[in-house]
C-alpha cells in the first residue's frame, strides 16, 4: 500500500516537471527575452477607463506603454487608481478594464460588474494560458470565463533541508507527517523551532486552507455552505478536526506564531531562525540576511489522507494513501476583468490595451513581482529567484506553486459577499479556540454568526454569489 502511493506521488511529480520542461522548450530559451513589440489595432474614439489598485503604482510602472499605445491607435486611455479601504466599491463602476484583488472576486459578482471574456480574442488566448486549477476554478464565476488572474499566492511548505537530510527525514506530504515533524522538533531541528501564520488578520485564511483538503470530497465542488440550502457547514467534522489539529500544532510553534502573517514565516526559514514553516515568500525587495551554510526546501501544502463526505457523514480514505490536496487562494494577489456595463467596443479597445502593456513592458516592470498564474509565466519565474532564494531553491517554490495551481482544485478562501465581515465573524471563535474553547463549540458559534449575517446580507443573495464562485449558475 505504502509504496503503491509512493508511486502516485512519483508519478504526479515526473507529470509536473514534464510540465514545467515543455513550458521551457516552447518558450525557446532560458532566458525569457522582452516581447516583440506589436503596433496595436486601431481604437480611434474609443475610450478606456482602467482601474487599478493605488499599492501596485500602475501609473509610474506603465506611463511610457500608456502614452505610446495611445499615439498608437489614436485611443484614450484614463488610469483611476483606487485606495484601498473596507468601505469602498470593489471597483470604479464605470471602468471599462480593472486590476482588482482577487479577495474581490465575490463583490464583483454580487454586483453583476464581471463581463464575460467571449467578445475579445486577446482575452479568450490569455484566459486559455492560465493554469488548470485557477482556470476551472476562480476564473470563470457561474460558469463563464471572466476573470484572468495575474499574481495569484498559495501557501507552502518551507524547510530545512539539510537537517531534514541529516536526520534521514523527508519533506511532509501529509498533516499527519507534517504533525510528526513537529512533535519530533527537538531530534532533527538543532534547536531551530517552527512557524504558522496565526497572526489574527490571516488566522481565518490558515484554517480554512489546512481545512479544505479534508472538507473537500472528490464528488463535491465547495465546502463552506450547502449549495441549495446556504446552511454553514464551518462546524462539520472536518473543520473541527482541523482546528483540533492546529490547536495541537500551535503547542509545538514558536510563540511569534500567533502575531506573524506568511511572509514573516517564510522568512524566519529563510533566515535561520526555524526549521519549518508554513507561508510565502518574502515581499519584493526584503532584505534578507542568509546563512551560506543553509539548504532551504519548499513543498506545497500537506493534504489529507480521508476526506468527509457532507451527505453521508462519512470520512473516505483517499486511494492508496496518496494526499488529497486543494489549494485555498484569495488572500492576496490580482486578476485583470472587464464591466458588463462596457460598450464591446471599448472593452475590445481595453484588452488591446492589455496586451500593448504585456507585449511592451519588460518582465522587471511588470508590477505583480514574480507572478505564477499562467504557462507563460513559468519560464520568467524561473529566471528570477526572489530575495533571500538561489536558484536552485526558487526553483522549487516555482515547481510547487505551479503544481497547486496546476494540478489541484482551487477556491477561494471566503466566496462570500462582503467577506470581510465573514472572515472577522470567524476569526473571533478562532480567537476563542486558540484561548482555551473547545474546538466544536467555538466552530458551531461561528456557524450561529455566519447565519445571522446570511440572513442580514439575503440569504439568497449570499447563496447565489457563493455558487458563482464556484463556476455554478444562480439558483
Amino acid at each position: 500500500m505504502f509504496a503503491r502511493g509512493a508511486d502516485f506521488r512519483n508519478l504526479s511529480m515526473l507529470r509536473l516537471l514534464l510540465f514545467i520542461a515543455v513550458v521551457l522548450v516552447m518558450s525557446g530559451c532560458p532566458d525569457p527575452a522582452r516581447p516583440a513589440a506589436v503596433t496595436p489595432p486601431s481604437a480611434s474614439g474609443a475610450t478606456v477607463d482602467f482601474s487599478a489598485p493605488a499599492e501596485l503604482k500602475l501609473a509610474e510602472h506603465w506611463q511610457l506603454q500608456l502614452e505610446e499605445w495611445s499615439a498608437a491607435t489614436r485611443g484614450q486611455v484614463h488610469l483611476h487608481e483606487t485606495q484601498t479601504a473596507a468601505d469602498r466599491p470593489p471597483t470604479r463602476p464605470d471602468a471599462t478594464l480593472a486590476v482588482v484583488p482577487l479577495r474581490e472576486i465575490p463583490d464583483l459578482i454580487a454586483a453583476d460588474w464581471l463581463s464575460p471574456l467571449d467578445d475579445s480574442e486577446v482575452a479568450e488566448r490569455d484566459w486559455d494560458d492560465v493554469l488548470r486549477g485557477l482556470r476551472n476554478g476562480i476564473s470563470q464565476p457561474g460558469g463563464d470565463p471572466q476573470l484572468i488572474p495575474v499574481a495569484c499566492p498559495v501557501l507552502a511548505c518551507y524547510y530545512r533541508a539539510d537537517l531534514l537530510e541529516a536526520a534521514g527525514r523527508h519533506p511532509p506530504q501529509t498533516w499527519e507527517q507534517y504533525q510528526t515533524l513537529l512533535e519530533e522538533l527537538p531530534a532533527w531541528s538543532n534547536g531551530l523551532p517552527a512557524f504558522e501564520p496565526w497572526a489574527p488578520e490571516f488566522r481565518s485564511t490558515l484554517f480554512l486552507a489546512r481545512a479544505a483538503c479534508s472538507a473537500l470530497h472528490p464528488d463535491n465542488v465547495s465546502i463552506l455552505l450547502d449549495l441549495q440550502s446556504g446552511e454553514p457547514q464551518i462546524g462539520m467534522p472536518p473543520f473541527v478536526q482541523t482546528l483540533d489539529e492546529g490547536l495541537a500544532a500551535l503547542k509545538h510553534l514558536d510563540p511569534q506564531s500567533l502575531q506573524s502573517g506568511p511572509a514573516d514565516c517564510a522568512r524566519a526559514v529563510l533566515e535561520g531562525r526555524a526549521a519549518l514553516a508554513i507561508g510565502t515568500p518574502p515581499l519584493t525587495g526584503v532584505e534578507i540576511a542568509r546563512d551560506p551554510n543553509t539548504v532551504i526546501g519548499t513543498v506545497r501544502l500537506p493534504g489529507a489522507t480521508r476526506v468527509f463526505e457532507p451527505t453521508s457523514q462519512a470520512w473516505t480514505p483517499t486511494p492508496d494513501g496518496a494526499p488529497s490536496r486543494v489549494t485555498v487562494v484569495g488572500f492576496g494577489g490580482f486578476a485583470v476583468c472587464s464591466s458588463r456595463a462596457a460598450s464591446a467596443e471599448a472593452r475590445t479597445a481595453g484588452w488591446g490595451l492589455w496586451d500593448s502593456l504585456q507585449r511592451n513592458s519588460d518582465e522587471d516592470d511588470l508590477p505583480f513581482g514574480p507572478a505564477v498564474c499562467r504557462q507563460r509565466d513559468v519560464p520568467a519565474a524561473l529566471q528570477r529567484a526572489q530575495a533571500g532564494f538561489n536558484a536552485t531553491e526558487w526553483r522549487q517554490h516555482v515547481t510547487a506553486t505551479v503544481g497547486a495551481l496546476q494540478e489541484t482544485r482551487v477556491l477561494l478562501d471566503l466566496p462570500l459577499p462582503e467577506p470581510v465581515r465573514f472572515r472577522e465573524l470567524l476569526t473571533v471563535r478562532l480567537t476563542e479556540a486558540i484561548e482555551g474553547a473547545p474546538a466544536a463549540t467555538a466552530l458551531e458559534q461561528a456557524a450561529v454568526d455566519w447565519k445571522a449575517l446570511i440572513t442580514e446580507l439575503d440569504e439568497q443573495r449570499v447563496l447565489n454569489v457563493y455558487r458563482q464562485c464556484h463556476g455554478l449558475s444562480p439558483l
